[in-house]
């Protein structure tokens, strides 16, 4: 057991060291960076006290031969200039067991920027009563004196006694621009609230003729210093993160006790690894009779991967350039996985061998999903070379913290080698977190932290305890119960924690904070996934919280209860508020809100909530509210295992017998509701059962049940469940008004399509074979044996996750009963879509494979007006889930489109989830839920008409316009060119007369409309030369000369006013939300695994036929993830706006695309192409160019430049434009660049 210090001169403990006893402090404040007592030392005086350092230490020294249970330093001043060790520091005690080291109230003084004391592989060790601070000070301050906006510069005179500083400040270092401030009151000398993090240029050569020195703002995420809250007369401090006062590491039993530090040059005490150390009245302060703004560069008390928790108890600390407190573990990266129960990672926790095994969880880095918990072992893996080829992790991602830090593609580095105790398949980018390694059980008591510049207690483990303690003056949150896989890579996450009897004052003061808070929980994707669990906080007291007192998301089992809050919400959610506004005028925007901002206590998705007994009063001119619950985004109860086939075994084993009583319940059901009709009834309750359906009506569109006429009639069905035996409609509802359908499940039986596994294919042959689960050949009719393929579509999913499968392409197939092999499997044709061969399809052997064919619309809403389905599940639909068309003002509330729990079906509907077309006034569709569906989830647009005659000047023939016949009133159309959607005319429609019967010309020069251009949807699809057709004749209000092929759009029945919030869709083979029309609102919805687009807005007159286009639209807080997975084109992204040729003209207009997030789409992450009036601000843009794609059209003329591919951020070619304050980052393999903003006019900023 050794003591190492360079140079170390032993000497006898009998020298007296009373000599060099520092007289008593001044109690006045002084006017510079020390004492007046302290400023008048000579060299004379310092020398003796590095003697005297040499001296102290030797005494340690010799304690620890003698195995003595205590050394008692005499009280003096202790001066360090030497240091030593890999990692410098100015006194490491190594090795020490069973000693207390008491400095007896002595300061430590310490003149490089090395560490002061380092602890390492100690065993039962205390030390107290000792004072440590830097001689020359870590850090400078002074006075702004002038700030230049337009250089991004201010000036700044050094306070009398700063410019002397230590040497890793004293060179050019801070030129590069690392340096940060941080700006204080100018009366009070607090940390200044509303002000901006920031770095620094700074050289001491950029000195101005007046003294003073110009300074290089460099705004956290490109603010400028004009937006920064730094103003002239602020007194302002500038410093570098250098090594950390005292380092704690790799020992247990560690007591600190009444420890002071008037300095620090990066964090003031650091531990990692071995157990919890224990602070017990241990402070960070700025240095009585001194005018200090700082007492410490970085984190208060950090403590890191230790195997015991810690205990701060009776602490102080004030004025910090980082959090007070940091409680974690580091995260581990996966980098392959060489067998199910053995993987390779970066280092546990900085452990290299761990024998016993501990649990420890896997989860998904992006998202925090949890992917299993196993039991391990580790050993070393001391020299593995990283390559893209074999390594699982993204390490384009960088963490800045912890050893998965340094990981980097084709570098050798030592790793670990982990073995479980039960197998795991691992793909993608995963993580491993250990409590066990996490400091989990802190406690936190009677502590009381004033002015930091980040949050107050940072807790990222487990089990911790924080009580009666006093939190104030805090840039970010009071306490923030929050890991930080993204970033930092720190963790695990908090669950079983206790908040009570804190005081919280001015929290979450900082100019930048969406998430304004002074409690703040969260994990990951807190709209899908709830891994905070047990957490209470109670009997607490918030007091001027800026933004929330109380901020939650995605929390199992949360307590609040008897806490007191006075005076929330008074900063806006995302600027700091101007100096002198009038707070009784001040508003924050619907835009510049977080969801929740404002509100005192702010919930979005929890489970098991107890709210009760807390007091709030007082509200700020930014509050917004007292209590803000969304359970919109609430995941489903945990899913029922999976089914070993269609049908749940209890369904499974129904005979003929009880099907033909569930028919015969089916009809009853019918006749008693004709029957409560015709009496007037309004409310009509079904018994809950199984009623089965065999009929179908004649016609069309045949359907098993349909309702006509009803009027106010709710029909509430509770919880029964309705089964239909042919893939036609199950349910139709034609021009009913007012009805109200709920609470029932709809489900066929045979199912309407197949499932299976793909056992081969031949590229040759261009197909593959499939061998179907068990149970599915029992299917509809319609694709029975003896049916046609035509048409019918093959949907791939993955092996393992039984999610939609990325990177395939689109495909149909030709399938026949009679193709199957002698081993009872398939053989299958492939036709892919623009006839991609099928060794371009991303099918493999072993995928998962639906095969569907497209009927009947599961619920058809033929023009109903102000009806509402509410809680209707469709566990399958033969096409379409939820059609509706015509009408006005359909709600579908809690409406799903899922796979049938208890079973192993793959898919929820064959094609859209919800179609809205030709309304009158658009739907609100709310609180919904589809997974895994065949087409869109939401598409929302009008039927487009196209011009097939010209009669003369003012009148003209068109196809049916908006699926409707008899038009009485006066309509607003816009004829367009249809190739490029060129705005040509506006008229009115004074008469539109109904033709049941027009033949259209033959001869291709008397029909104005290209009727060798097809389209595919709606009653203009049917048109042909020389066909008879149903028509609308129309009478205009003024001539209008039809040149060429024109299309017609109704403004009256275009579906605007749509509005869609709160759903949770994910597994689309198509878009998320092909949104058509004008005047919606999307708001606060979970968008994930689309093959497409996330939401695009535009219309398709090319193909389907579809429009008009979209126009004023708010797309607020949604969050898009995993978009854009299959092989299409690299043109498409998360959110894309953009009409016809958007080059020559701007048809959109007034779109907001405000405080989305997005995270890894295969194209852009936002593309506006062609708007007149857009606001893309707010937004985040994590992972965009992430899945491989195809090549993106040229449509431009030859030598015409063009942005093709993917962007986080692509607009041009538009008017009117703001973007700002969005989060661009980690640019996926295929990524073409971060962003482009070009060929815009008038706009009035470009920023990111």
């Amino acid at each position: 057991m050794k003591i190492f210090r360079a140079e170390l001169v032993w000497m006898c403990a009998a020298f007296s060291l009373g000599i060099l006893f520092a007289a008593a402090a001044n109690a006045d404040p002084g006017p510079g960076a020390y004492p007046a007592e302290i400023a008048a030392w000579d060299s004379a005086v310092k020398d003796k006290q590095r003697q005297a350092g040499k001296e102290m230490l030797a005494l340690i020294e010799k304690a620890v031969r003698e195995k003595a249970p205590e050394v008692k330093i005499p009280k003096g001043d202790y001066r360090f200039a030497e240091t030593t060790g890999a990692r410098p520091t100015h006194i490491l005690l190594k090795e020490i067991s069973n000693l207390t080291i008491d400095f007896q109230g002595s300061t430590l003084w310490f003149e490089t920027q090395a560490s002061g004391i380092v602890l390492t592989k100690y065993e039962n060790l205390t030390l107290k009563n000792v004072t440590l601070d830097w001689d020359p000070l870590p850090y400078f301050q002074g006075t702004i004196t002038a700030v230049d906006t337009a250089a991004n510069t201010f000036d700044m005179r050094l306070d009398e006694g700063y410019e002397r500083v230590l040497p890793g400040m004293a060179g050019e270092q801070g030129a590069r621009g690392s340096w940060r401030g941080l700006v204080f009151d100018s009366k009070t000398r607090e940390i200044k609230a509303g002000q901006k993090g920031f770095s620094v240029g700074f050289s001491w050569q950029n000195r101005n003729a007046d003294g003073t020195y110009k300074v290089r703002f460099r705004g956290f995420h490109e603010a400028p210093v004009g937006e920064s809250g730094v103003a002239v007369g602020d007194p302002v401090a500038i410093l570098s993160r250098m090594e950390r006062a005292v380092r704690i590491e790799g020992g247990k039993g560690c007591v600190l006790e009444d420890i002071t530090l008037y300095s620090s040059p990066f964090v003031a005490f650091a531990q990692n690894t071995g157990d919890g150390a224990t602070f017990r009245r241990c402070n960070i302060l700025r240095r009585p009779g001194t005018n200090r703004l700082l007492a410490g560069n970085a984190d208060g008390i950090n403590c890191a991967n230790a195997g015991a928790p810690p205990l701060l108890e009776n602490c102080r600390m004030e004025t910090l350039g980082d959090d007070f407190v940091n409680v974690h573990g580091h995260l581990a990266r996966v980098i392959w996985q060489n067998s199910p129960t053995e993987i390779i990672s970066s280092r546990m926790n900085y452990r290299g061998t761990i024998k016993e095994p501990v649990e420890i969880e896997f989860l998904e880095r992006a998202t925090m999903k949890s992917l299993g918990r196993r039991l391990a072992t580790a050993e070393p893996e001391p020299s593995w070379e990283i390559t893209k080829e074999k390594c699982l992790a993204n390490l384009d991602h960088k963490w800045h913290s912890g050893e998965a830090s340094g990981l980097e593609y084709h570098k050798k580095m030592a790793l670990q080698k982990i073995t479980l105790d039960q197998p795991i398949e691992l793909k993608g980018d995963i993580i491993i977190a250990c409590e066990k390694f996490s400091g989990a059980g802190a406690v936190i008591r009677n502590c009381d932290f004033r002015g930091s510049l980040a949050r107050g207690i940072r807790m990222q483990s487990p089990g911790a305890r924080i009580e009666n303690n006093r939190i104030a003056l805090t840039m970010g949150p009071g306490v923030s119960l929050v890991g930080h896989a993204g970033y930092w890579g720190e963790g695990p996450y908090v669950h079983s924690a206790t908040l009570t009897g804190n005081t919280f004052e001015d929290n979450s003061i900082s100019g930048v904070n969406k998430d304004r808070a002074a409690v703040i929980i969260s994990e990951g994707n807190a709209r899908e996934n709830r891994l905070p669990h047990d957490i209470r906080i109670e009997g607490n007291r918030f007091i001027r919280p800026a933004g929330s007192a109380i901020l939650a998301r995605g929390v199992e089992n949360l307590s609040i209860k008897e806490n007191e809050i006075t005076g929330y919400g008074w900063m806006p959610a995302s600027a700091a508020r101007q100096a002198g506004e009038d707070e009784g005028k001040a508003k924050a925007t619907a835009k510049d809100k977080a969801k929740g901002a404002g509100y005192a206590v702010s919930l979005e998705n929890i489970g098991g909530l107890v709210l009760e007994g807390n007091r709030i009063s007082n509200p700020g001119a930014f509050a917004a509210g007292e209590i803000f619950k969304d359970d919109a985004a609430a995941p489903p109860p945990p899913p029922t295992p999976v089914g070993t086939g269609p049908y749940p075994a209890d369904i499974a084993a129904w005979d003929d017998a009880t099907k033909q009583k569930q028919r015969e319940a089916g009809r009853a059901m019918l006749k008693h509701i004709q029957d409560e009709v015709a009496r007037g009834t309004k409310e009509i309750r079904i018994a809950r059962g199984d009623y089965r359906f065999a009929e179908t009506s004649q016609g069309k569109y045949p359907a098993h049940i349909t309702w006509e006429g009803l009027d106010g009639v709710t029909l509430d069905f509770q919880g029964s469940t309705l089964w239909l035996d042919h893939p036609h409609t199950a349910i139709t509802m034609r021009k009913c008004r007012g009805v109200m359908l709920k609470n029932v499940f709809l489900d066929w039986d045979p199912l309407p399509f197949m499932q299976g596994v793909i056992t081969e294919t031949d590229s040759t042959q261009g197909t593959f074979d499939v061998t179907l689960d068990a149970g599915y050949e029992r299917v509809t009719p319609r694709m029975g044996p003896g049916s046609s393929s035509k048409g019918w579509r093959g949907v791939a999913f993955d092996r393992n996750t039984r999610e939609l499968k990325e990177g395939q392409a689109g495909f149909s197939l030709n399938f026949s009963w009679d193709n199957r092999n002698a081993d009872g499997s398939y053989r299958v044709k492939y036709r892919g879509f623009y006839e991609r061969p099928i060794t371009e399809s991303g099918l493999d052997t072993g995928d998962r494979i639906v095969i569907l064919a497209r009927m009947g619309r599961a619920v058809r809403l033929e023009e109903i007006t102000d009806c509402t389905l509410q809680d209707v599940t469709l566990y399958s639909s033969p096409f379409i889930g939820f059609a509706s068309w015509a009408g006005s003002g359909t709600v579908f509330r809690r409406c799903g489109i899922v796979p049938r729990p208890g079973t192993n079906r793959l898919i929820g509907g064959n094609a859209d989830g919800i179609n809205c077309a030709n309304m009158s006034r658009g739907p609100l569709i709310e609180d919904c839920v589809i997974q895994n569906i065949g087409d869109d989830f939401i598409n929302i647009h009008a039927s487009l008409a196209r011009v097939i005659a010209q009669e003369s000047s003012d009148q003209i023939i068109t196809s049916v316009l908006n699926n409707r016949r008899d038009i009485p009133q006066e309509l607003t159309l816009e004829f367009f060119e249809r190739r490029t959607m060129l705005r040509l005319a506006e008229r009115k429609a004074r008469r539109v007369e109904y033709i049941p019967e027009w033949t259209i010309a033959w001869q291709k020069e008397r029909c104005p409309a290209d009727l060798d251009h097809k389209w595919n949807s709606g009653d203009a699809a049917g048109l042909a030369y020389g066909k008879t057709v149903s028509a609308h004749r129309i009478v205009l209000d003024s001539p209008y000369e039809v040149k060429g092929d024109v299309i017609v759009t109704c403004k009256e029945f275009s579906s605007a006013g749509a509005i869609i919030r709160g759903n949770r869709f994910r597994g689309s083979l198509a878009r998320g939300i092909r949104q058509q029309s004008p005047d919606v609102l999307i708001e606060n919805n979970s968008i994930s695994r689309t093959a497409s687009y996330g939401l695009s807005m535009f219309g398709h007159a090319s193909f389907w036929g579809e429009g008009p286009y979209v126009y004023n639209a708010k797309i607020l807080n949604n969050r898009f993830e995993d978009t854009c997975i299959s092989k299409g084109s690299s043109e498409e992204g998360a959110i894309v706006v953009r009409e016809g040729n958007f080059r020559e003209q701007r048809l959109p207009h007034d779109i907001v695309i405000h405080g989305n997030t997005i995270v890894r789409t295969g194209g852009c992450g936002i593309q506006a192409r062609g708007v007149d009036g857009l606001e893309i601000t707010g937004n985040s843009v994590t992972g965009y160019g992430w899945y491989a794609r195809g090549k993106a059209k040229d449509t431009l003329k030859a030598g015409t430049p063009q942005p093709h591919g993917a962007h986080a951020l692509l607009v041009d070619f538009s008017t009117r434009v703001v973007v700002n304050d969005n989060t661009l980052a980690n640019p996926g393999t295929y990524a073409q660049g971060e962003k482009i903003v070009s060929n815009l006019a008038d706009s009035q900023s470009a920023g990111h």
